[in-house]
Parts: C-alpha cells; structure tokens; sequence
C-alpha cells in the first residue's frame, strides 16, 4: 500500500510542502484545502507533518453517507470524490487523525490522494521529512 513516511526529526517547518501540495491541487494556496499540515509542538519546538495514512481500511469511507471515499487499485490511495460529496464532515469525524477538512470555497471535503503516485509534497520536502513508499 502506497503512502507518505514522516520523519519529524527532518521537519524544519518550511511549509513547502504545504504549498505545493495545494498549488498542485487547487492552482492557489488556500489554507481551507491543505491535504497536508505542518503541525508545531511549541513545549519542544518541533514540527511536525499532519498528513493521511491511507489506512487499508479507512475508517472515513465507512463514515460517507454518499460513499465518495474509495481506495484506488492502482495507487492505493484514499481518494474523495468530490462529485459524490456533500460536505457533511463525517469523514472527519469518523478519521482518528481528524485528517479530511471541508473545503469552505467548494463545499466538500479533501485529503491527501497522493497526487497520482508521485505526491508533490515529497517532492518539495528540501529537509527530506517526507518520503513517498510506493
């Protein structure tokens, strides 16, 4: 199963990853769509990424009334549809990470679908804390 290894111990906060990842995505930088957060443990001062697991059973799909949520064959992604999609955020509530957010311009809910196989936040992690495992 495809997904995004952390290494918090790389993470310097940049934010780059952020805002590829969501450029990718929207063609904007728009904090109500991130797939992808970096998080801050102020007591420590560490940054941490907040990004989906792509659970093999993903606990937000069996949440979706309208059954947007389905892993892909081929990358083994955890993709929203977002023409199935209604906003209701139960995706989040059922996800233990809280991970997918309502996007406040569309109305439906996103997350990381690791763009395609080759996810645009790794790609522009400079420190190496993110590292994509196909």
């Amino acid at each position: 199963m495809s997904k995004i290894i952390i290494d918090s111990s790389k993470c310097t906060g940049c934010r780059y990853c952020e805002v590829a990842s969501n450029f990718f995505r929207e063609g904007i930088c728009n904090y109500n769509s991130l797939c992808i957060e970096i998080c801050r443990n102020d007591r420590e001062s560490l940054y941490f990424p907040k990004v989906c697991k792509q659970c093999e059973d993903p606990l937000c799909a069996k949440g979706c009334p309208q059954e947007a949520i389905f892993v892909h064959k081929e990358t083994g992604a955890v993709i929203i549809e977002e023409t199935k999609c209604n906003g209701c955020g139960l995706c989040k509530e059922m996800c233990p990470d809280a991970i997918p957010k309502i996007n406040g311009s569309k109305g439906v809910a996103v997350k990381c679908n690791l763009c395609g196989g080759d996810p645009y936040c790794v790609q522009f992690c400079a420190p190496g804390a993110l590292i994509y495992k196909a």
